[in-house]
């Protein structure tokens, strides 16, 4: 998919545990993720009967129909789904108690939606035996795809800093529906939520406020499992707020280096005029994400530290000293990357101008080489952090450790797996490569730099 090989104890660095059952089948021979399959090259096309929404409200006769097979399997599988969700609600509770009135904080609600999620994608990911793809019980692909709507919602309303709300903001199941409804979102560019008013409400109650489920049979056998997959979930969103806050920024380094070339005299010609028109092409994604704003970033700064704190709090076995901060740990040490490499990699991009052009561009260059600089000193201190986390979530699945380290390369194929979605980002190495002719390779203990057939190790 991506051109770029990545070792199984990798995967959960470039995708988040929350997305990695999307392209499973399950015995009905759907797709997990239906028509939202992540990444779309693996979305199949298993036979959808679409309908026109007719429920009111925003989905009314919306121009694109709701997925009817979906909603049938859904219906058919329903008191199974609830159960499920008590069952994973009851043991979340025992670490993330609701607030006193009976509220969730936003954060801890969106905690527990991600827990649920983990409950097939554990199934589908553990080393030992995992359910074979098209084996998985429809019952949990059911699961999945109403939970995931609830999550994708709560994700939305912690990263809008317009209406603040934090991890802690209490909310109640119908602050929930009238969000979704109010902000549209029940719409998406694939089509309309196809869930009836009634279902929805039932299963935001049975979520949120743990209301009884009538019939069903005994427990399945993956009851046993839900403490593994919270671990699974909660080190998964760790995983997730450090890679982000990575990508956070990547985007302060593009910012930083678009300045610098706006300021430049035009017209901008040789090598620079060359990266000024990719990071003209580049810009689009990021101010998509709305990363190009300081405000963005440093709301999703705060976002993610808190995500990362709060995670801890409920990960089994973690003792309270061994907890970390996430803004500490991605500080980068003074020391690393510094006044040697810093000289180094200035001298190198001033030397890649074209020779008519050397005299022009030479400063901006250097310049620019400063900005790149500092995203490499943050990329290659978080690579320290993003293994360490893996290394974790790889014992709890008795996945065999990778031989090799990891690679910001390999960290960015994360945005190739998004490329046409509003999320992607361009990663900021590419480009260098591109139009300076300058391959860096960023790994935790080292950072290679190839030029002219001249290869550099900074450290």
């Amino acid at each position: 998919l991506t051109g770029r090989d990545l070792e199984a104890g990798y995967i959960e660095a470039v995708m988040p545990v929350h997305r990695l059952a999307h392209i499973a089948l399950d015995r009905e021979g759907r797709q997990v993720g239906e028509v939202n399959v992540f990444p779309e090259p693996l979305r199949l096309k298993v036979p959808i009967e679409w309908k026109t929404c007719n429920f009111a409200g925003s989905r009314y006769h919306d121009e694109l129909p709701m997925n009817v097979s979906a909603l049938r399997s859904m219906t058919a599988h329903w008191t199974p789904v609830l159960q499920a969700v008590l069952a994973v609600r009851e043991q979340f509770l025992q670490r993330y108690p609701q607030l006193p009135d009976g509220r969730w904080k936003l954060g801890d609600l969106q905690f527990l939606c991600c827990g649920i999620l983990a409950v097939p994608t554990l199934q589908l990911m553990r080393w030992r035996d995992p359910v074979q793809n098209g084996e998985l019980d429809p019952v949990m692909s059911s699961l999945f795809r109403v939970t995931d709507g609830v999550r994708m919602l709560c994700n939305y309303l912690l990263d809008l800093y317009e209406r603040p709300m934090r991890h802690d903001h209490p909310i109640a199941p119908r602050d929930l529906t009238e969000a979704a409804e109010r902000d549209n979102q029940y719409l998406s560019t694939r089509g309309v939520c196809a869930g009836p008013p009634g279902m929805i409400d039932e299963f935001v109650e049975t979520l949120m406020n743990g209301k009884p489920v009538e019939g069903g049979g005994p427990p399945r056998p993956w009851t046993g499992q839900i403490p593994a997959a919270l671990d699974y979930a909660l080190r998964g969103l760790q995983q997730y707020a450090t890679v982000f806050t990575n990508w956070g920024q990547m985007a302060l380094a593009y910012v930083r280096i678009r300045d610098a070339l706006l300021r430049a005299p035009e017209p901008l010609q040789g090598r620079v005029g060359k990266l000024r028109a990719a990071v003209d092409r580049d810009w689009e994604g990021i101010t998509r994400t709305r990363l190009h704003t300081a405000e963005q970033r440093d709301w999703a700064r705060q976002y993610y530290r808190a995500m990362f704190e709060r995670a801890q709090l409920g990960i089994r076995g973690l003792p309270a000293g061994d907890r970390q901060d996430l803004a500490v740990e991605l500080e980068p040490p003074r020391e690393l990357l510094g006044d040697g490499a810093a000289a180094a990699l200035r001298d190198l991009f001033a030397s890649t101008e074209e020779p008519a052009a050397v005299a022009r561009n030479a400063a901006l260059l250097q310049e620019i080489a400063g900005h790149v600089l500092d995203y490499l000193r943050f990329e290659r201190n978080a690579l320290r952090t993003i293994t360490a986390l893996q290394h974790r979530i790889n014992l709890l699945l008795e996945r065999p450790q990778p031989a090799g380290p990891l690679t910001g390369n390999q960290l960015a194929i994360h945005h190739l797996l998004r490329r046409g979605t509003i999320g992607a980002l361009p990663y900021l190495v590419d480009t260098v490569r591109e139009t300076l002719d300058v391959a860096i390779e960023n790994q935790k203990d080292a950072t290679t730099i190839v030029h002219g057939g001249r290869s550099i190790v900074l450290h």
